[in-house]
């Protein structure tokens, strides 16, 4: 074994013209000297992996969810750099050794037979820098942030890593390579393309790529588009990741750069995508993690304490598109006006041509007009229209399906006008019903249609106009579904406001439960349990309102399931109600 070895070192660091056949193992031919080189390699490798062992034990138990006993995570390799003794050895007529970039993507990654060559190049790795660009790195991916999430991936399906072999990958441009040069930024760039992009769920039509994939393949060519791939990620990454000075270094740094291009973009008139990208990322505010990251609960104690954004509402898919994240973050305004005048100088979204840039921008834009009960900025993009038309209107069931939420004497609207929120209602209860067959299959759950049809409902609910009587009712009781079961925000705002104005309008509403038909009070008893629902625990006095306009009816459930619920999310909360309406 030690003939293969030193064999296999002997052609990898020696250059062919310096070979002779009394070498061995890098010049190094007695044997007693070996040895001592090597025990000591051997203990300073052990002291390495004991630390980096330690370390990832610590990040561990802070990152738990539950309390318990922390997983002891594998230790990292050391990055090495090449040596000076290899650097110098090679002939001035010889290629210097190659490697396929980058390294930190392979999958032939810790080959224990190696460990010998591995410890005697850490010895020599001391002063020289690399000579030729891209440099080798450390082979290995696993770095503490991809090993903390071998116990969250359970709790946040989310985090669960994609693998790289599908990508169309091609080497990256000059400027790109010397930013990648960074192990660190090659860490965070490899956690945007494997975990942070994919749970956006977002394909791209044109060439069925997925926008982890597009923009992994499109960052190693545009140097803008790379810092703006970047310190978002190094931003997000923080927030359910032990801190670390260099992920905020790094943030801050290419957060300057990508300033800096968007700049000189708008000066010369040279607006591109990559500078719509740019600022779409600079409408993110607050960069303080640390901030970001105590405002989020850690578990369902600390949750129940600080009252549930989701009032007695249990949704099911909270992460998905790192909704329960992105829901805590503060927006600069000035920075959204000037994405869209950007957007809408360039004609609108469909203008975009690089792939996902229209389609995070639609994303992004839903979830701010989300936080602040507003209208969206922008038109529907191809992707989103294209769903819509050939996927949920080919399933949407016929509109006299709807009748219920419109019964006879409601004193509504003219169906003409009510065509739009009765597809709406419709689509929502085609959403709920995949969300409740799909419930013990994460992939269908977690798939891009499923991620775009939630934000084409609520790109659609946030465009229902305000009405009166009937319709204005039934309008903000679906939007109070959708805050607590299909968009669920992680923030109390908007599901407050809303619980105010529907008791507002209950309280002015002439047709009382005891007055009204039977199906008009069906449908008031569905309003009722959907404010008290949201309502929650957070404010007693709604609590009670919405209670007391709740009859005691054992058929409860069956009246539900006639109009808009779904029985993981709601059932829970509604035995609660139950409960309360018996005492």
């Amino acid at each position: 074994m030690e003939s293969a070895l030193s064999s296999i070192i002997f052609e990898r660091h020696v250059p062919r013209e310096a070979r002779t056949a009394n070498d061995d193992w890098t010049g190094v031919t007695d044997a007693k000297a070996r040895k001592r080189v090597q025990n000591r390699l051997n203990q300073r490798l052990y002291r390495r992996r004991r630390a980096a062992q330690r370390e990832a034990q610590r990040a561990s138990a802070r990152c738990r969810k539950e309390t318990g006993r922390p997983t002891l995570l594998a230790a990292r390799t050391p990055h090495v750099k090449p040596s000076k003794v290899q650097a110098d050895d090679v002939s001035p007529g010889a290629e210097p050794p190659c490697c396929e970039w980058p390294l930190y993507f392979s999958h032939d990654v810790s080959r224990r037979g190696h460990l010998s060559s591995q410890s005697l190049h850490n010895s020599q790795a001391q002063s020289k820098p690399p000579v030729q660009p891209p440099p080798s790195c450390s082979p290995n991916p696993r770095d503490r942030h991809d090993q903390q999430q071998q116990h969250d991936n359970q709790s946040h399906p989310a985090l669960i890593k994609q693998p790289l072999d599908h990508f169309n990958y091609h080497h990256p441009s000059p400027s790109c390579a010397a930013i990648l040069e960074n192990g660190h930024v090659r860490r965070i760039h490899h956690y945007a393309a494997t975990t942070l992009w994919p749970a956006f769920g977002h394909q791209i039509l044109s060439s069925n790529e997925t926008l982890a994939s597009a923009f992994f393949r499109l960052s190693m060519t545009d140097d803008l588009l790379l810092n703006s791939f970047i310190w978002p990620a190094a931003l997000e990454m923080s927030l359910h990741c032990p801190a670390s000075p260099e992920n905020d270094a790094i943030m801050l740094t290419c957060q300057n750069r990508s300033l800096c291009r968007v700049r000189m973009h708008i000066e010369n008139d040279t607006v591109n995508d990559s500078v719509i990208f740019a600022v779409l990322a600079f409408t993110i505010s607050a960069t303080n993690p640390g901030r970001v990251r105590n405002e989020i609960p850690r578990n369902r104690d600390e949750e129940e304490r600080e009252g549930s954004c989701f009032g007695l509402f249990a949704p099911p898919l909270r992460s998905l598109g790192w909704l329960d994240y992105f829901s805590h973050f503060r927006w600069a305004e000035a920075h959204v006006s000037a994405l869209r005048r950007l957007v809408f100088a360039r004609g609108d979204l469909d203008v975009i041509t690089t792939p996902g840039i229209a389609e995070q921008v639609q994303s992004t834009d839903i979830l701010q007009a989300s936080l602040g009960l507003k209208k969206p900025n922008f038109a529907l993009c191809q992707l989103y229209r294209h769903v819509l038309l050939h996927q949920v209107s080919v399933v949407r069931p016929p509109r006299e399906r709807a009748s219920v939420f419109f019964p006879e004497g409601a004193g509504q609207d003219d169906d003409d006008d009510n065509e739009e929120i009765k597809d709406l209602l419709l689509d929502m209860k085609m959403y709920c019903r995949l969300l409740d067959t799909g419930s013990g299959n994460p992939a269908t759950s977690s798939s891009w249609e499923t991620h775009v049809y939630r934000n084409l409902i609520q790109y659609r609910l946030l465009l229902l106009p305000e009405s009166t009587g009937h319709t204005e009712l039934c309008r903000l009781a679906i939007l109070i579904f959708a805050y607590g079961v299909i968009y669920p925000l992680a923030r109390p705002e908007p599901l407050k406001v809303l619980i105010g104005r529907l008791r507002r309008r209950l309280e002015s509403d002439e047709a009382r439960v005891s007055t009204c038909t039977s199906k008009r009070t069906e449908f008031l008893l569905w309003v009722a349990v959907m404010g008290a629902m949201g309502a929650g625990h957070s404010n007693a006095d709604d609590e009670v309102f919405f209670i007391s306009l709740i009859p005691s009816l054992v058929s409860l459930k069956a009246v539900m399931m006639e109009f808009l619920w779904l029985g993981p999310a709601c059932d829970q909360g509604a035995l609660e109600l139950w409960t309360q309406t018996h005492h």
